[in-house]
């Protein structure tokens, strides 16, 4: 009985040091998750801003082809 015992403290004791190591990642990866969501979200916007761009300048060709198209009539 007590070898059954110990023969399950030392990996017991191996689970706990890893369990403690990956404590001690947690702040680190949480660190991280929380710049890639910023940086995911300055992507966002940007991409935004971009596709107003793009919209105003369409808009923009758009009538001065129109205004072309009534010149020439």
């Amino acid at each position: 009985m007590i070898e059954s015992y110990r023969s399950l403290e030392t990996p017991a004791a191996d689970l706990e040091i890893d369990v403690n190591h990956l404590k001690e990642k947690v702040p680190n990866l949480e660190n991280e998750l929380g710049d890639e969501k910023r940086n995911h979200q300055e992507a966002i916007v940007l991409c935004h801003e971009l596709e107003e761009h793009i919209q105003r300048n369409t808009s923009l060709v758009a009538e001065d082809e129109e205004e072309g198209d009534i010149r020439t009539k």
